[in-house]
């Protein structure tokens, strides 16, 4: 068993000899906390999905790692300069 299945199974059994309410409701928070940070709505999934299909149809123009860097050193310069 891994190291996280070991925390995993640690904290659950902790949780389980528990009988503190306030520390369900802790929890509880947490988890939702965390399921809120990475949650994507569909809609974002299949304008990825889309943007991917174009891709691999070729009808997307696509930029070199060389010509990112390029364009961004440009972007910057250009606001330096004004």
């Amino acid at each position: 068993m891994g190291t996280i299945e070991t925390k995993k199974l640690r904290a659950l059994e902790r949780l389980a000899a528990s009988y503190s309410e306030e520390l369900l409701d802790r929890v509880n928070a947490l988890l939702d906390e965390e399921q809120e940070e990475y949650s994507i709505p569909e809609a974002h999934f299949k304008i990825l999905e889309e943007e991917h299909q174009k891709y691999l149809r070729g009808e997307l123009k696509t930029l070199t790692w060389e010509e990112v860097k390029q364009n961004a050193r440009k972007a910057f310069d250009e606001t330096q300069n004004s």
